[in-house]
């Protein structure tokens, strides 16, 4: 399921369930279950978790959501009419100009540059 595919309320938790899982393979990619206590708390540190999540995917826990998140802004500028106050709303952002200028430093052209363009090109 992607977000564009379903504009349900709440999507924010399957962004979160995604990271979990990638955070989960992470550790077990790694072995940390021999350090689990007997309370079961494991003794990593987030700087270790940090490290490790951009050892494996080459990007920080928060730029994998922006960049996550800007693609599926980037499919619902090309693949529907909705505006893209409502995509970047959609999409985690509250702010329209700091989803702007996001998405401008990913694509190398505005949202409504990119729809523009994109549209032109399939048509």
């Amino acid at each position: 399921m992607s977000l564009g595919d379903e504009q349900i309320p709440g999507y924010e938790f399957l962004v979160r369930n995604h990271l979990s899982s990638i955070i989960l393979w992470i550790y077990r990619k790694y072995n940390v279950t021999e350090n689990v206590h007997e309370t079961s708390e494991v003794p990593v540190s987030v700087r270790e978790c940090y490290r490790a999540f951009r050892t494996e995917l080459d990007s920080s826990p928060t730029e994998y959501l922006h960049q996550y998140r800007l693609k599926k802004a980037a499919d619902m500028i090309v693949g529907t009419e909705l505006k893209i106050e409502e995509i970047a709303r959609k999409c985690g952002y509250n702010q329209t100009g700091y989803f702007s200028t996001r998405f401008k430093k990913s694509y190398l052209c505005s949202p409504t540059e990119y729809r523009k363009a994109n549209r032109n090109s399939n048509s």
